[in-house]
């Protein structure tokens, strides 16, 4: 049996032998703690010591996604689905990388904090692990996403062995994954070439195989998953300098005719890709990705059957009163408290707060009143509506109220949006953290990466240093978009 044993070696090290540490991070460990982050190091804590792949034949320093509370182990049986869940939204039993993703990053901003090397570590000992093992068991995609996880097991690919981000690869983990292993890396930003169907129509399906070279056979081209191929190939482009990748990448933006919703996140990405392009930026991102922008807050479409893509809404929906909504559930609108609250929402539900965080991710990529009022007006919707006492409420969508609330704070200096995101914290630390672990929801007593984990301890930590007056930079939680 190889058995992983860098945790507890790491600790013991570490309190042998402390490293030599920044001003920066002296002077944040010399400074009062907070709750908040005590509860962000305690959780990241327990998962270093206790939380790793101990199962099967083949140890790692991967996280488990799902862990017993008492335990701190993986349990026997999945615990029961919360409200929307599927199975196939669980990395069970394993891990799914692009579910611990800003857990990852938060680490490596603790060791900056503190001079504890240990998170850093740990951080880079589970990339390095993941990049060697799961990544080089197929064609070359990461095992990651919505679909695909490493079953801690088996030790293999599990889940659907297809590829799909969850979301937007944040720049920060990218270089993270570039410094730690690229040539994993540019075999899979390169492979996300596998997405597009056989043909000169260059037309993509979100979903793409890992296990072999098949093909998709039917678009699902949405523009979301379009955007983050263009990204990620910008991304490399800036590394290695093949024109080819912006080829794939402009060829991809130019597909627009029939989409019907996501386009917002696409605008986004290219803008983005301009960004980290730089001299070598693509006009045409800047033309249509400003376009794209729009629909997000003029198109009326609320229709709940675009799942994940739901980005459209009329702003007048979300004032509506809560019975009101609750009789029409075809409305689905973002201010369905049964739904915007209680389990994971259902398969790609989009909430409010998400909505807003993307406006303000938009706000910062071209400086537009609009789109920062229609963030002001979901958080001022929030502000009058006091939060449900049930069950099911998750991490995720606390963190998202946060972000969004210190967002506001961070371009407006407005106090109401910083207590809005003291209080939620409060509420987080109080509801989630237990037994040196996050909650997976309100009333559950398991961890799971899945429901929003990693972010809600970005927003910990970031609440942590504004009551430090501290202006460490933090990545932003805009990986929804």
């Amino acid at each position: 049996m190889s058995t992983y044993t860098f945790p507890l070696a790491a600790v013991l090290c570490c309190l042998a032998s402390c490293p030599a540490v920044s001003a920066e991070a002296a002077e944040a460990s010399n400074a009062k703690t907070t709750k908040y982050f005590e509860a962000t190091v305690g959780c990241i804590d327990t998962l270093i010591l206790e939380g790793t792949d101990r199962y099967g034949a083949e140890h790692s320093p991967l996280f488990s996604s799902i862990l017993d509370l008492k335990t701190h182990r993986l349990p026997e049986k999945a615990p029961p689905l919360l409200r929307g869940q599927r199975n196939a939204d669980r990395a069970f039993p394993g891990c799914n990388v692009q579910h611990d993703l800003f857990t990852l990053l938060v680490m490596h901003h603790i060791s900056k904090l503190t001079g504890e090397e240990r998170y850093a570590q740990a951080a880079d000992a589970y990339l390095k692990f993941f990049l060697r093992r799961p990544a080089s068991v197929g064609n070359g995609l990461l095992p990651y996403g919505e679909h695909a996880f490493w079953d801690f097991k088996k030790e293999t690919i599990a889940g659907l062995p297809i590829h799909e981000d969850l979301g937007f690869v944040p720049i920060e983990f990218l270089e993270k994954l570039w410094e730690i292993n690229p040539q994993a890396l540019e075999k899979h930003i390169r492979g996300l070439e596998r997405h597009f169907l056989e043909g000169d129509d260059w037309i993509w399906n979100r979903h793409a195989y890992i296990l072999n070279d098949q093909r998709p056979t039917k678009p699902v081209d949405f523009p979301r998953h379009g955007g983050f191929y263009i990204y990620q190939w910008a991304f490399l482009y800036t590394k290695v300098k093949d024109p080819q990748l912006l080829d794939w990448a402009q060829k991809t933006a130019r597909r627009r005719a029939g989409w019907h919703h996501s386009v917002a996140s696409m605008g986004i990405s290219m803008l983005r890709a301009n960004r980290i392009l730089g001299e070598d930026k693509i006009p045409e991102f800047e033309t249509i990705g400003r376009e794209c922008l729009m629909p997000l807050i003029e198109e009326p479409n609320d229709d709940f059957k675009n799942g994940i893509a739901n980005m459209y809404v009329k702003l007048e929906k979300i004032r509506l009163e809560h019975k009101q909504v609750e009789k029409d559930h075809s409305r689905t609108t973002y201010g369905f408290w049964d739904m915007l609250y209680a389990g994971s929402g259902g398969y790609g539900f989009v909430g409010a707060e998400r909505l807003a965080v993307m406006c303000l991710g938009i706000h910062r990529l071209i400086d537009s009143p609009i789109h920062l009022q229609v963030a002001k007006d979901i958080c001022g919707f929030y502000l009058t509506h006091p939060r449900p006492s049930k069950d099911g409420i998750t991490p995720g969508k606390i963190a998202g109220q946060i972000a969004m609330a210190l967002d506001l704070y961070d371009l407006t200096r407005e106090a109401k949006y910083l207590d809005y995101a003291r209080e939620n914290a409060d509420f987080a630390v109080q509801e989630f953290y237990a037994d040196g672990l996050i909650r997976a929801a309100t009333g559950a007593e398991y961890y799971e990466a899945a429901n929003g984990v990693g972010t809600l301890l970005l927003e910990l930590l970031r609440l942590h240093l504004i009551d430090l007056g501290s202006d460490h930079p933090l990545p932003r939680n805009y990986s929804e978009t």
